[in-house]
C-alpha cells in the first residue's frame, strides 16, 4: 500500500460513505456531497478503497477553517493514517487560519499532540422513537414562529455569524438545500432572532445548526423543528 494524500472528489462519495459505516458513523451521501461542495476532503487509498479522510472547510472573509470527517478504516489503525490526513488539511490552511474541530475521545490524544487545545465541550443527545411519541405543547403565541424563505438568507447569514464568528454561507446555503425543514423565530419587525434545521438521514434526523439568542429560544426551536 501506497500512502498517498488525494483529493476525493465526486466518484468517491459512495466510498467515502463507505468507510463513514466502517466506524459506525452515519454520513450520507448528500452530506459527504455537501462538504465536497464548501470544502476539501483529502484521503489515502489501498487499491480503490478508501481507508482514512479528513476534511477542510474553510469559512469566507475570516481566518478560520474547520476540519471534520477525519475517519480512519478499524482495519488501517495504528499506522499514523490519521494524523496523516489531518495534518494535510493544517498544511494547506497554513499559519494564517485558526482550526477549529469537534474531537471524540478516541481522537482527542492525537489532536493535542498535534497543538490543538480543548476549548470547549460538545455533547451529543439522541432521543428514540418512544419519546418522540410523547406530545409536546406547543405555545404558537410565545414567539413568532415561521417557515424559512429564500429572502431570509441574509439574515440567516448574519445571526449565524454572530454565533458561530464567522461567515458560513456556503455551508448555509448548502445546507438548506439538504436541510428537511428550516423554522426562523422572528421579533415584531420580521427580523429573524433564531433559526434551527433538521437533516434527515438514512439512521436519524439530525437537528442542527440551531442558533439561537437565549436559552429559551433554542428551547422552543428543539419543539419547533
Amino acid at each position: 500500500m501506497q500512502e498517498k494524500i488525494i483529493k476525493l472528489q465526486a466518484n468517491d462519495i459512495s466510498n467515502i460513505v463507505a468507510l463513514s459505516e466502517a466506524v459506525g458513523w452515519d454520513y450520507d451521501k448528500r452530506e459527504v456531497r455537501t462538504v465536497l461542495k464548501v470544502g476539501t476532503v483529502y484521503g489515502i487509498k489501498d487499491a480503490d478503497r478508501i481507508i482514512a479522510s479528513a476534511a477542510l472547510v474553510p469559512f469566507a472573509n475570516t481566518e478560520l477553517a474547520s476540519i471534520g470527517m477525519v475517519i480512519v478504516d478499524p482495519a488501517y489503525r495504528g499506522q499514523g493514517l490519521g494524523r496523516m490526513v489531518t495534518q494535510a488539511c493544517i498544511n494547506v490552511a497554513g499559519n494564517e487560519r485558526t482550526l477549529l474541530l469537534v474531537a471524540t475521545k478516541v481522537g482527542k490524544k492525537l489532536y493535542e499532540k498535534m497543538g490543538f487545545s480543548e476549548w470547549g465541550q460538545v455533547h451529543k443527545y439522541v432521543r428514540s422513537k418512544k419519546e418522540l411519541q410523547r406530545k409536546i405543547e406547543i405555545h404558537d403565541n410565545e414567539f413568532n414562529w415561521r417557515s424559512y424563505q429564500k429572502n431570509d438568507f441574509n439574515q440567516l447569514v448574519r445571526i449565524d455569524e454572530q454565533a458561530f464568528g464567522a461567515k458560513r454561507q456556503r455551508l448555509l446555503q448548502q445546507r438548506l438545500e439538504q436541510c428537511e425543514k428550516c423554522i426562523v423565530i422572528v421579533d415584531e419587525e420580521e427580523r429573524i432572532i433564531a433559526y434551527g434545521m433538521t437533516v434527515k438521514t438514512p439512521a436519524n434526523t439530525i437537528i442542527g445548526p440551531m442558533v439561537a439568542i437565549n436559552l429559551k429560544q433554542r428551547r422552543n426551536l428543539f419543539i419547533y423543528c
